[in-house]
């Protein structure tokens, strides 16, 4: 027996892919999902009556024809970086973070109130406003941390059901004119308009170029920064060890002497975080203003 094992020839270890071969593999799982898109665009256009070739030459234009469409493109994907960063986080800790339009909402509204009311330099007012916006949302996010944690409420209703909450604090907030609202004009009616005033030039983020040339708010450093530095931390410190080792296995973590309630419910603040940045990005960045509905969605 032992004669006939050891004639046998030993088999290879299985080889792992190759970062190459994983790329390409990224690539294609991008293509095909582009792809399945429009297929499924197509086929309900299709159903209610419409002309697909008209839809997407309107998502062209609108998008990618010409530098100030692309310029706007860019504009409105930095918010949606910076929030899916942070969902990257939480999901990696094994936490379903899905109130990041309430973390936004909290973010933007907390960074509306600071620019309108601190009196301080124009650059000092906007990382004030930034760092407001990502306080408020971290605690947002920190309140569905919270009931996790004590009272062992689902992550995904308590995150959900928040959104809801926030929503009603900025109309709260625009429907007071000592908080938010912007100023009733000389011989308008009493009460204003149910959203902020605007933001002064000096608590928004330098924005080079202007529709219809090339254009892009200086928010998109913000964005690719974050990138960098979340990619770094995530494969390369103990933190985002810890994060990989609770999101795959909160047992095994907790055997190995892992605090998984503070790692996981810490990944969801930073979410949170990351999330009222955004907010603060769009407001500093975009919109100016935040009333209801301002990040559409």
């Amino acid at each position: 027996m032992r004669q006939r094992l050891s004639r046998e020839p030993s088999r290879p270890p299985p080889l792992e892919p190759s970062r190459r071969s994983k790329g390409a593999r990224l690539v294609m799982l991008y293509i095909v999902s582009i792809l399945v898109a429009l297929v499924i665009t197509a086929i309900l256009v299709i159903v209610v009556g419409g002309s697909p070739s008209s839809v997407f030459s309107a998502i062209y234009r609108g998008s990618m024809d010409g530098g100030g469409s692309l310029g706007q493109t860019v504009d409105a994907s930095i918010p949606v970086v910076i929030v899916a960063l942070g969902t990257l986080i939480a999901v990696r800790a094994g936490m379903f973070n899905i109130g990041q339009t309430g973390q936004l909402t909290v973010g933007a509204t907390a960074g509306a109130f600071i620019a309108l009311n601190v009196d301080a330099p124009g650059p000092v007012l906007v990382v004030l406003a930034l760092l407001g916006a990502t306080a408020a949302g971290a605690v947002w996010a920190g309140v569905a941390a919270g009931l996790r944690i004590w009272r062992r409420i689902d992550v995904v209703i308590s995150t959900l059901l928040l959104n809801y909450v926030a929503v009603q604090i900025l109309a709260y907030m625009v429907s007071k004119q000592s908080l938010l609202q912007e100023p009733t004009p000389p011989g308008g009616e009493a009460g204003g308009l149910p959203q902020s005033a605007l933001l002064p030039g000096s608590a928004r983020l330098p924005h080079p170029g202007q529709y219809p040339s090339f254009g892009v708010s200086s928010g998109v450093v913000v964005a690719i920064g974050l990138v960098v530095i979340l990619a770094v931390l995530l494969s390369r410190s103990r933190w985002g060890t810890h994060v990989r080792m609770v999101g795959s296995n909160p047992t095994a973590s907790r055997r190995f002497g892992l605090r998984v309630a503070a790692v996981a419910g810490g990944a969801l603040v930073i979410s949170g975080a990351l999330a009222g940045l955004a907010g603060g990005v769009m407001l500093t960045g975009s919109v100016y203003r935040v009333q209801a509905g301002f990040d559409n969605n």
